[in-house]
């Protein structure tokens, strides 16, 4: 694919990176970065990171014997991440008979459904369950060495885009200065490594809204 037929992705490279700063700051958590080489499921990677950065900030040392709602509440939204992912039976067809497919169809047809509901309530038990009160919290995901004219990395930012939470932003770090795109997906930032350097600087540290 040449640079000027352009790419099929939704996301706007024209952005105001001084609004999205003011817009998130104090609010903001940020996710461990994830890399393109070798990705798996972006929805199961979103949510994973999401675990470890609330576990990191909800911890309580006082309930190591009691799992919190919030985590049994990810663990499930996990778990449907996972048996629901596309690509996951057509993946695992050649090696079932076709009853235990067929079982394994309705599985991941159920995961799918219940999927939007308990992402849902896993955010909103994370958000009560932070102990750095915090108003309506940002959780920033990046996707670093991001190729814009890769079709499998295409795929896995329209597979994300699907149930990408409302308090999640994502920021797609990219070498190339100005790609291609074609028009803005809300939540979604494609930005340079350097743009990404400096919004990072720019926000740590920022006392917390509350």
């Amino acid at each position: 694919m040449s640079a000027s037929q352009g790419v099929d992705m939704e996301i706007d490279w024209k952005h105001n990176t001084e609004d999205l700063v003011e817009r998130i700051r104090g609010r903001d958590f940020w996710l461990p970065e994830l890399e393109m080489v070798g990705h798996g499921s972006p929805l199961v990677a979103l949510l994973v990171r999401l675990e470890d950065v609330a576990r990191d900030d909800c911890f309580d040392a006082s309930s190591l014997t009691n799992a919190p709602d919030w985590a049994m509440d990810m663990q499930r939204a996990q778990t449907f991440a996972a048996i629901g992912r596309p690509g996951n039976l057509q993946e695992r067809k050649g090696h079932l008979d076709p009853d235990a497919f067929a079982v394994e169809v309705i599985r991941t047809e159920r995961a799918r459904i219940h999927m939007p509901s308990q992402l849902e309530l896993a955010m909103d038990s994370v958000k009560k369950s932070l102990k750095q009160e915090t108003k309506e919290p940002v959780f920033c995901f990046p996707i670093v060495d991001f190729d814009v004219h890769k079709i499998g990395q295409q795929s896995f930012i329209s597979e994300i885009q699907h149930f990408l939470p409302e308090s999640v932003e994502v920021f797609i770090v990219a070498d190339e200065e100005k790609p291609i795109i074609h028009r803005r997906v809300d939540r979604f930032h494609l930005v340079t490594v350097e743009e990404y350097s400096q919004i990072r600087k720019r926000l740590k540290d920022a006392p917390r809204i509350r």
